[in-house]
C-alpha cells in the first residue's frame, strides 16, 4: 500500500551496518527483500532494499558517519529544507553525524543525534510517497537516554507530539504523534548512543 507522508513524518527508514555486504544479506535472507546498488560519485553507493518491485529501505555504512560509528536502524524524517532543519537542530542541540548532501531542493539529506543521542536522518525529497504493509518496516521506536529532552527536541524541531502510555508489562513509554497520526514510540535506556528500532508489520 501506497501511502504519502507530509513534511515532519517518516519517510524512510535505513540501516547502519559495520558490514554492508553482510548486513544486506542477512536482511534479504530473512526477510525475502532484494538489494539494488547504486553508486553516486564522490558520495558512493547507496544499498536500496525492494519487496516485490518496492522499495522499502537502505543500507549505509558506520564508515560514513561523524562521530561514534554505532550501527543500527534509524527513521528518515521528510522536510522542506534539509539545510535549514540541521541548522534548527543544532541549535537544539542535536549533533551532526552526516553533512548536508546531495541536490538541493531534490534529494538532500543529512543525519543528525538529538540532544539525548536519539538518531535521524532528514530527507527532502519531492516524492513523499512510502510503502507499507506485510513485510515493509511498518514502526519506530526511538531509544534515548533522555525522553523529555528528545520528546521536547522532536516537538521544537518536527512539530512531533509526545503522549505517555504503558505497554502490557506496564512499562512507561512515550508515543509521538504527526498531524494526528502515531508514528513513532520512545523508551528510556541507560546506555549512550542507541539507534532507533525499526518493527517490520506481520504477513
Amino acid at each position: 500500500e501506497d501511502v504519502t507522508i507530509g513534511l515532519g513524518g517518516v519517510a524512510w527508514n535505513e540501516y547502519a551496518a559495520t558490514d554492508v555486504a553482510r548486513a544486506t544479506t542477512f536482511l534479504c535472507g530473512l526477510f525475502g527483500w532484494t538489494e539494488r546498488v547504486k553508486e553516486f560519485g564522490f558520495e558512493g553507493a547507496y544499498h536500496t532494499l525492494s519487496l516485490g518491485g518496492e522499495d522499502v529501505a537502505g543500507v549505509v555504512s558506520t564508515e560514513d558517519l561523524e562521530g561514534p560509528r554505532v550501527g543500527g536502524w534509524f527513521p528518515v524524517i521528510r522536510v522542506a529544507d534539509v539545510d535549514a532543519s540541521v541548522a534548527r537542530g543544532c541549535e537544539l542541540g542535536a549533533s551532526v553525524l552526516a553533512a548536508p548532501s546531495g541536490i538541493a531542493g531534490l534529494s538532500r539529506h543529512a543525519m543528525l543525534a538529538g540532544p539525548s543521542h536519539a538518531r535521524f536522518s532528514l530527507l527532502c525529497s519531492l516524492d513523499g510517497r512510502a510503502v507499507r504493509g506485510p513485510g515493509c518496516v511498518g514502526w519506530n521506536e526511538i531509544r534515548a537516554t533522555n525522553p523529555v529532552a528528545t520528546a521536547m527536541f522532536m516537538w521544537q524541531t518536527f512539530g512531533w507530539q509526545a503522549e505517555s502510555a504503558r505497554t502490557e508489562g506496564d512499562e512507561l513509554l512515550t508515543v509521538f504523534t504527526h498531524q494526528g497520526v502515531r508514528v513513532a514510540s520512545m523508551r528510556k535506556i541507560g546506555a549512550p548512543w542507541p539507534s532507533a528500532r525499526n518493527v517490520l508489520l506481520a504477513g
